[in-house]
């Protein structure tokens, strides 16, 4: 594959890659769970990986699928939407509002319920959660008994908002508050600590402006 012929799952892959290697530089990351993140089966992960390695975009590290992104890769990345900065991102609309229908809107305040709104996410806020969500896959994958099982349904119903064509805002954040008190019950370490922080970062950022 040509580098200018990069398509959109693509560039989300790496993206994503580029995400998760932005908390832990040169971090290995599995790219197995980025593929799931991104709603791919194993199959067409590999070959969207073998692709972007062609390219000199991605390294592979390990026989088990665990991948880096190259300074070639940043730089497409960067190059295509800019280097995710914190003053940035915490400029960058993370919500879009979705209009009720007229009558919809009459019956709920008919029945007392005032004006209820329903959001998505935006785009760039579901490639910060996709690369969360991958790394807290790998996370999962280290953990057995109750601890793993219930991280792993949190993460499924993550993962279910991720492969709407419009995320709801609400469900996402509701997902992502049951993994924040999913990993207080996980030995605390700088792994789990730096899990926190994303993830009240996002809740933050994913809560509606009042007026």
């Amino acid at each position: 594959m040509e580098l200018d012929n990069l398509d959109q799952i693509h560039f989300e892959l790496m993206q994503a890659l580029y995400l998760a290697n932005q908390n832990q530089p040169g971090a290995p990351v599995n790219m197995y769970e980025l593929g799931l993140g991104a709603g791919l089966d194993k199959d067409s992960t590999r070959e969207a990986f073998e692709e972007l390695i062609g390219c000199g975009l991605v390294e592979i590290v390990s026989l088990s699928g665990s991948v880096v992104i190259t300074e070639a890769g940043k730089m497409e990345v960067e190059q295509a939407s800019g280097p995710p900065k914190a003053a940035a991102a915490e400029a960058a609309p993370a919500l879009a509002e979705i209009e009720l229908d007229p009558a919809l809107s009459t019956r709920l305040a008919e029945a007392g319920l005032g004006r209820l709104r329903l959001y998505s996410i935006s785009d760039a806020a579901v490639a910060e959660v996709k690369a969360l969500a991958a790394g807290l896959y790998q996370l999962q994958a280290t953990l057995g008994g109750p601890a793993g099982r219930e991280l792993a349904a949190d993460l499924l119903s993550l993962q279910n908002q991720l492969e709407s064509p419009r995320p709801r805002a609400g469900l996402t954040k509701e997902a992502l508050l049951s993994i924040l008190s999913s990993l207080k019950d996980l030995p605390a370490g700088p792994e789990t600590d730096s899990f926190t922080d994303r993830i009240i970062e996002l809740l933050k950022r994913l809560q509606p402006l009042e007026g």
